[in-house]
């Protein structure tokens, strides 16, 4: 039975105790539940019955969480934020692989036994063609991307853990045909099917993160997706590095053998890990969201006024509101090309297109592009595992960055250096110096592009993603972004082997100049479409989404909040104003005067983000007029009018 279903049966369960006709049910495809659309009234009358024992606790809720520090949270919620931690460590065997398959190319073992076995390593041993390292390296890719569309399904259907566990088993066994592989084409399809698993990976760990950590510390863990990315690409390295002079086979089979380390200490690990109480409410297994709940906090350390029924009535109104919004429909792929959906869809895609639309290519192929630079095979592998430790720095910088300054504002900085980066690389090579020099120049200009990677779009992008989608659209929307990520890696596995081989367009470092107009589109692209996320609740990013409200308006827009409404004082021209014109009623315990009280990431740095926790019901049917001038507008956070 489709996910709609049993949302939908959640809803109904409290009003008049029936249980959903199974004949009425929507079937259940790769994409998803199919969407029937419910008649607003039908909507209306499902959750009336509970909703107003809901709102009180649901407003509560967000008020306490709201409230909370960085460090109480993480004290209250390190079960949810362990749990989270160690699942997402999946992401390090990706990143492990995919520097092992570009050291490859550049491992004279490796190309003798794959293309020229009659020669000698004493000799200059071939290249590898560049279509066949093109192939090698978008294989994992597309399997990637098979991987991401399957995994949507599968959440939806088996839930987060059932589908993690399955994944791990799964790539343990495709290890098997890389590590045995006797040709190209074996070793590529090995790597194409070890690709399922990690597109599983590379959007459930994401996914999860943001479902079982609290709004105040959302953004950091979502960020550890990209340390794990990192660590992964480290260890790879320095694995290479040790084997650099090895001439035997085993400087292929260990780099390969070592992936078996991984799987089997997170498998055991995930057998603890909690069920994502969205998606249990989705279900409508309320009772299991509430067990999950309990187990995601440290009741001895939560924050005073938290309490289970209110994050739960916070679950269910927050799903509740996003059928409402969108008609009733459903939650498959192509419910996130609808309503307003399909705005959060083509942000969250082209946030995580920008990651590979910036250069990072020139990262994942630095092993390659710094010999063909000049470099020794062991200066060229210290340059690597320096410029992940820079990429390790990094994220950690933008962690301190994250706490003081707005996804959006770290996104643009980061764009912005990273075109300045590259026009400098550029210029140095083609402007004639010795080549040895270039060589030098532009692999520490590398370095100094990963730094700044690592301190802005690499780690933000997760958490803007994560933040972006709704809550039942959620696991769809950000498979669909990462397709997009996975799409445009396989355009920069075809042109980067071209622009770096000897044998093609031998194009070296001038390759930055080719990243440095894509870089100048995403600057463009993020400064009109990309918003702030930062310091709301799941709730608020519905309300600004389906109100329209502009990309660079959102953090400044006051949003109502679980059920209450404003109306703006005569010639207001934002909800902002009304407050000041009528001099606003109670922030919470009803006081007067004043504007409501804002949000954050618990930080007293922080900036202030407009909301509104609690307004008086009074004049609730008062002044329905539609006046162009001094319009009174009439919010209504669950559901508008």
């Amino acid at each position: 039975m489709g996910a709609f279903t049993n949302a939908a049966g959640c809803l109904t369960g409290g009003a008049n105790n029936e249980k959903p006709n199974p004949s009425d049910a929507p079937l259940t495809t790769l994409f998803g539940p199919d969407s029937t659309v419910i008649p607003a009234e039908t909507l209306r009358a499902q959750d009336a019955a509970e909703r107003e024992e809901r709102v009180p606790l649901a407003r509560q809720a967000t008020a306490v969480e709201k409230e909370m520090s960085t460090w109480t949270c993480v004290r209250a919620f390190w079960p949810a934020v362990l749990q989270a931690i160690i699942l997402s460590c999946a992401c390090i065997m990706e990143g492990f692989d995919l520097v092992l398959i570009t050291g490859f190319l550049t491992n004279p073992v490796f190309r003798r036994r794959f293309q020229c076995p009659d020669m000698s390593l004493d000799e200059k041993v071939c290249e590898i063609p560049a279509s066949w390292q093109s192939a090698i390296v978008i294989g994992p890719t597309v399997g990637q991307i098979a991987g991401v569309l399957l995994s949507g399904w599968l959440v939806e259907k088996f839930g987060y853990k059932r589908t993690f566990m399955a994944s791990l088993v799964a790539l343990s066994g495709f290890i098997f045909i890389v590590f045995f592989a006797s040709s190209l084409t074996m070793f590529l399809v090995g790597l194409l099917l070890c690709g399922l698993p990690w597109g599983v990976f590379q959007t459930l760990t994401t996914n999860y993160a943001s479902d079982v950590c609290p709004t105040p510390i959302r953004a950091y863990v979502t960020a550890w997706s990209n340390v794990c990315w990192i660590i992964g690409q480290c260890l790879g390295a320095v694995t290479q590095r040790a084997l650099v002079s090895n001439k035997t086979m085993l400087s292929i089979q260990i780099p390969l053998g070592l992936q078996w380390v991984f799987p089997l200490p997170i498998f055991i690990f995930s057998l603890w890990a909690q069920e994502s109480p969205w998606w249990l409410v989705r279900k409508g297994r309320t009772d299991e969201a509430r067990k999950v709940l309990t187990k995601l906090v440290s009741q001895s350390r939560a924050p005073e006024g938290y309490s289970i029924d209110g994050q739960l009535a916070m679950i269910q109104l927050t799903n509740a509101d996003e059928l409402r919004e969108t008609n009733g429909t459903g939650t498959g792929y192509l419910d996130c090309f609808r309503g307003v959906n399909r705005r959060r869809t083509e942000i969250s895609t082209f946030t995580w297109v920008i990651q590979n639309a910036s250069g990072s290519a020139l990262m994942q192929w630095s092993p390659y592009f710094f010999q063909r630079a000049g470099m020794s095979p062991d200066q060229s592998w210290n340059f690597v595992i320096v410029q992940y430790v820079l990429g390790l720095v990094g994220t950690v910088i933008s962690w301190c960055l994250l706490s003081r300054f707005g996804r959006r504002t770290i996104e643009l900085w980061g764009l912005g250096l990273l075109t300045l980066v590259l026009a400098t690389c550029g210029i140095i090579a083609s402007v004639g110096l010795n080549p040895e020099i270039v060589g030098w120049l532009s692999g520490s200009l590398l370095l100094l592009y990963t730094l700044v990677y690592g301190c802005s779009i690499g780690p933000v992008t997760y958490a803007l993603v994560s933040e972006l989608s709704s809550t039942r659209t959620k696991s769809k929307t950000i498979n669909i972004a990462r397709m997009g990520y996975n799409a445009f890696g396989v355009f920069n596995c075809i042109v980067t082997p071209y622009q770096l081989n000897p044998t093609a367009l031998n194009w070296g470092m001038k390759t930055a100049w080719f990243w440095v107009v894509f870089c100048v589109v995403c600057f463009v692209y993020a400064f009109f479409r990309i918003p702030e996320p930062r310091g709301r609740t799941y709730a608020e990013m519905d309300w600004l989404f389906a109100e329209g409200i502009s990309a660079r308006k959102f953090a400044s827009t006051v949003v109502p909040r679980f059920g209450d409404e404003r109306k703006g004082g005569e010639g207001a021209s934002s909800p902002v104003e009304g407050w000041e014109k009528k001099g606003a009623g109670g922030v919470g315990d009803g006081e007067a005067g004043g504007l409501p009280r804002t949000g954050s990431l618990g930080s007293s740095n922080a900036p202030r983000v407009a909301t509104v926790e609690s307004v008086d019901g009074d004049g609730a049917e008062e002044h329905p007029g539609e006046e162009a001038e001094g319009k009174k507008r009439r919010f209504w956070f669950w559901g508008r009018k």
